[in-house]
Parts: structure tokens; C-alpha cells; sequence
């Protein structure tokens, strides 16, 4: 596998499960704090229970059907189930500075998942970018329509990755989910480390829970924040 999208990269992978709200606090905390480093970093994670998350301007309604936790994503995109043993979520968060966000927003969604292309293939999974329209309107679950970008099964069309990003004044949001039909292989994580960078070093800088708490008050466990659109 060639080189990958960064020269180093900081890696969290996070050992135990945490909720939706907590989830997406650390996500945005990890943005917040990359305004004063010079490197991007990866956090892989998983969810305590079965969840739902909605992305940013995803209407409400659309996460009443599956009668699970719901919170709402700070990146765009439709409805997301977490938690179960198919699918993976990882979230990269670069700042403002690197040149990986000189690129614009369509560039650097096609080029994470070119690179997540190559690390399923890696693997044994045959997968591919989609390259045409929209499988289906705007919004509603998002594993069910393909994107241009998205990571699609190169035989049967079948998505098997899809993102929501979101740019701030500190840098970049790519909250990303992969659901395979025969369960995460062994290693993927690893797999996944290794080819957005063939420099990576562990975050040791540790997220503040005071932080995390305030924020699950304030938005992703906030009733009122949740249920915004």
C-alpha cells in the first residue's frame, strides 16, 4: 500500500463503549483541539448499545422508527445505526493549517475514501467509489442510498462506507462509518491506522470529562439540541 494521505497522524482508539452523546462531545473536543497541534488525528471507537445518530440537518422524524438512543451528529449526512457488530466508525480531524485542507470538501471526502478503497481491499473486500448520481433523495437512512465518494461493493453496488464532514475556523470534521455484511474483519483498525499514514504515533494529549460532560448537556444529549431540525 502506497504512502499514505499523511506524512504522521496521532491515533486514539478508544477501548470501551461509549454512549452517543459521548461520542460525538469527543469528536468535537478532538476538533477543538488540533488548533494547537500541527497533526491530524484518527479516532477509531464503538458504541455501548444499538444507537441511532442523525446528521446535522437531518430531520428528527426520520430516527422516530427505530426505537433506539438517538443523538445528533455535528457533520451533515442522513441517519446512521451504530453499535451493532457489522459496522466501525473512525472520525479524522485535521487543522486548519495542514495542506490536506487545502483541498475542497467534495476533494478530501473523494480522497479518505480512495484510501479506505485501498485498505479494503487490503483485506479481501472488493470495493470501489461510487461514481454516479445519488442512489436516492437527500436525507433517511444513510446505508440505504450511495453518494458520489461513497464506498460501494464493486459487484453488487452495495454501500459500505459513507461520511459527514464539517470545517470550522480550527480545521476538518470527517466522521466516517464502514458496515460490512460479514462483520469487521481481524485487524481492519490496524489496517486502517497504517494506510492514512505510514507515520503513526498515539495521542497522549487526554480529553478533559469536565468538557465532555458540558457538551453532552449543552448539545448531544440535550433534548431540545437533538431534536433542533
Amino acid at each position: 500500500m502506497r504512502d499514505g494521505l499523511f506524512s504522521h497522524l496521532q491515533i486514539r482508539v478508544d477501548t470501551v463503549n461509549l454512549a452517543g452523546p459521548s461520542n460525538m462531545a469527543i469528536d468535537e473536543l478532538l476538533l477543538k483541539s488540533v488548533q494547537t497541534s500541527a497533526l491530524p488525528v484518527l479516532r477509531l471507537y464503538g458504541w455501548d448499545v444499538p444507537s441511532v445518530s442523525l446528521g446535522y440537518f437531518e430531520p428528527w422524524q426520520s430516527a422516530e422508527s427505530f426505537a433506539l438512543p438517538v443523538t445528533r451528529r455535528w457533520t451533515g449526512g442522513g441517519v446512521v445505526l451504530h453499535g451493532t457488530p457489522l459496522d466501525l466508525t473512525y472520525t479524522l480531524v485535521v487543522p486548519r493549517e495542514h495542506p490536506f485542507c487545502l483541498l475542497c470538501p467534495t476533494a478530501s471526502y473523494w480522497a479518505i475514501h480512495e484510501r479506505l478503497v485501498m485498505i479494503l481491499k487490503s483485506v479481501g473486500i472488493d470495493a470501489a467509489l461510487h461514481d454516479g448520481p445519488s442512489s436516492m433523495p437527500p436525507g433517511g437512512p444513510c446505508f440505504k442510498k450511495a453518494v458520489p465518494g461513497d464506498v460501494v461493493a464493486s459487484v453488487t453496488g452495495e454501500k459500505l462506507a459513507g461520511a459527514g464532514q464539517r470545517r470550522s475556523r480550527v480545521g476538518l470534521m470527517h466522521q466516517g462509518c464502514l458496515r460490512l455484511s460479514e462483520g469487521i474483519p481481524a485487524g481492519l483498525q490496524d489496517r486502517l491506522c497504517e494506510g492514512f499514514s505510514s507515520n503513526c504515533l498515539p495521542l497522549t494529549e487526554a480529553i478533559d470529562e469536565s468538557l465532555v460532560q458540558q457538551l453532552i448537556a449543552e448539545k448531544y444529549g440535550n433534548f431540545d439540541w437533538i431534536r433542533r431540525h
